[in-house]
């Protein structure tokens, strides 16, 4: 059975950040906190590559949190962008041995898979 740990994946302070999962592991994100110091404007936003996934704007001098449980398998980019220079983001969730890859996905990535037949 694999282990589990915790992992911050990324803390970034008014810049972009990256996280790439190691070869034959899975990441599970499981928080993005964001605060925003001076300047309404600000935030960050959470991509899976490059595929926005969600967005935070939580104010002058405040913060938001969102809780989430995304897979990010071997090999992809958990990615966050800030907004402002005093905008600062926290990506954390869990990491574990995973040598099998992202079984199951694909059925996302065959385009022309179609069901089985019903039987009988």
């Amino acid at each position: 059975m694999a282990q589990v740990f915790t992992q911050r994946f990324i803390l970034a302070s008014g810049v972009n950040a990256t996280y790439w999962v190691p070869a034959g592991y899975r990441a599970v994100a499981r928080t993005l906190l964001v605060y925003q110091g001076v300047g309404a404007t600000g935030g960050a936003a959470l991509f899976l590559g490059t595929t926005p996934v969600a967005q935070l704007l939580p104010g002058e001098y405040k913060s938001a949190s969102l809780e989430t449980r995304l897979p990010a398998y071997a090999g992809e980019q958990l990615y966050v962008q800030t907004f402002s220079a005093s905008s600062v983001a926290m990506l954390a969730g869990f990491i574990f041995e995973d040598p099998s890859g992202p079984l199951g996905r694909s059925f996302e990535r065959d385009p022309g898979h179609t069901k089985p037949a019903d039987a009988g």
